[in-house]
């Protein structure tokens, strides 16, 4: 019988419910880049990188948190909220892969089809959409396996 498999974070960005907005800029804000699993008692971890200055975990290149505790909810306040939620928001996403971009270099992102570190060529082009808006298109290729990702954001 098989067990059942739990929920999993999306590739993306997030934040922390420890986030100040009066605070530094994209304190406790991190990008997931992937889900791994321990080869011997089998437990899933998410693996993640902050979004702001943090020399504490280096030289690792990632941060790592048990499945169930990131899925999870704290009390802060009387409420119940997530401890990491998802940020959909384009402009702040727009802005959130800049900062990523200065942090850890051009074409760091991680690859969706072989979670390599590898560098990406990129190609920008700006072009209209139909209501006018100007956006930015960056299309990457893998150099470790050949995949392709575009992404687009509004032009500021």
């Amino acid at each position: 019988m098989k067990k059942d498999i739990p929920a999993f974070p999306q590739k993306g960005f997030y934040q922390h419910y420890k986030h100040d907005p009066q605070g530094e800029p994209h304190n406790y804000r991190y990008e997931v880049v992937g889900i791994a699993r321990h080869t011997e008692d089998k437990t899933f971890t998410v693996l993640y990188r902050p979004l702001y200055k943090n020399d504490w975990f280096a030289p690792a290149d990632f941060q790592a948190r048990p499945l169930e505790m990131f899925m999870g909810s704290v009390e802060k306040n009387g409420a119940t909220l997530p401890r990491f939620k998802k940020i959909d928001d384009v402009a702040l996403v727009a802005e959130l892969q800049k900062v990523r971009d200065t942090l850890y270099g051009a074409g760091a992102a991680i690859c969706p089809t072989c979670s390599s570190r590898a560098t990406f060529v990129r190609f920008n082009e700006t072009h209209n959409s139909k209501d006018g808006t100007l956006y930015t298109r960056t299309d990457n290729e893998c150099k470790a396996c050949g995949t392709w990702t575009s992404t687009e954001v509004p032009k500021n």
